[in-house]
Parts: C-alpha cells; structure tokens; sequence
C-alpha cells in the first residue's frame, strides 16, 4: 500500500471519529440546555448531572479538538503530495 492511501484512509477514520464526537457533544448540548430550564428555581436545577454532563463535554470537546489536529495534520501531509 502506498503511503497517500495510508494517509487517506487514516483520514476517513478520523473524520467518523470525529463526527461521532460531534454527535455525542449535540447530544450533550440538548441535555444540558434541557437541565439548565430558565423556569426551574436554581435551587432545584440537578447539580450533580449538570456537573457530570458538563465534565463529560469537555473531555469529548478535548478529544474532538485532538480528532480534528490529527485530520489537519495529515491534509497538510497529502497537500504536499505524498
């Protein structure tokens, strides 16, 4: 196998990678926008879970950063004809 198929198929990988992220941190999002309501007193808002689902996007954010240097990093390899 030449090293530009490697190089591409290692791309394709991450990009599922990365678009499972993305779909997890949606998910996340709506969550936490769900148990943030405007409407509920601040005193009944569910702390734990907001703080657990918090701490779980920012870990799948840092990973999708990761994904997507990675996905950079090898366009710029392919850019340069390998």
């Amino acid at each position: 196998m030449n090293e530009r198929l490697k190089f591409e198929g290692k791309r394709g990988l991450l990009r599922e990678e990365a678009l499972r992220h993305e779909r997890r941190l949606d998910g996340l999002v709506r969550s936490l926008r769900d148990l943030l309501d405007p409407t509920e007193h601040v005193a009944e808002l569910d702390a734990e879970q907001i703080r657990a689902q918090a701490f779980d996007l920012a870990v799948v954010q840092g990973e999708l950063k990761g994904v997507l240097e990675e996905i950079a990093k090898i366009d710029r390899i392919l850019d340069r004809g390998v």
